[in-house]
């Protein structure tokens, strides 16, 4: 059983508003000999907090796919632990027959997408999980997701998402 303990959306967009307010109050302390940016020109110091929101961005956009991703998990294990009754638990038995523990993400979503008949939201959702790996695992390949979504497309993205598993999972989000 995994931990129920992972942050929610709201907690990391919560992050990220506070993170992009210290970005924008940085010019202000270039006169402080000891700041990081002490000596930068204007230029050279939109240029840094330009890369530094990017770089804040992609994390949360990582953090959110993986927010959702823990989500769709749980409640994967949760819909088998409590025999639940809904369209989905056919195929999730099976899927955890054929793979145990290590189910992958991808079948779970194509489980939904064959139910809910979601191929759009479940696709979209699909593209943000090949970022997350681009993202996660290094950056040194080429990203071949088609997507650079800022946080608020993202979890837009999700909340889509997430709803077509409630069309074919009541009470989704279980645990």
């Amino acid at each position: 059983m995994r931990t129920a303990a992972w942050p929610r959306p709201p907690e990391i967009l919560e992050h990220h508003r506070r993170l992009v307010e210290v970005l924008r109050l940085a010019p202000t302390i270039t006169a402080d000999a000891k700041s990081a940016f002490f000596g930068l020109t204007p230029d050279e110091l939109d240029d840094v907090l330009r890369r530094a929101r990017q770089e804040l961005d992609d994390q949360v956009v990582l953090a959110l796919v993986a927010s959702a991703e823990a989500t769709i998990r749980t409640d994967f294990d949760e819909r088998l632990l409590r025999k639940t009754k809904c369209a989905l638990r056919p195929r999730f038995k099976e899927l955890r027959d054929r793979h145990a523990d290590r189910v992958p993400l991808d079948d779970v979503l194509e489980a939904c997408k064959d139910e809910a008949a979601s191929t759009d939201r479940i696709g979209r959702f699909r593209q943000l999980v090949q970022r997350r790996h681009w993202l996660a695992h290094g950056r040194y390949w080429t990203d071949k997701s088609g997507v650079a979504p800022d946080p608020g497309q993202a979890q837009l993205v999700i909340e889509d998402m997430l709803a077509a598993f409630t069309l074919v999972a009541p009470g989704f989000p279980l645990g």
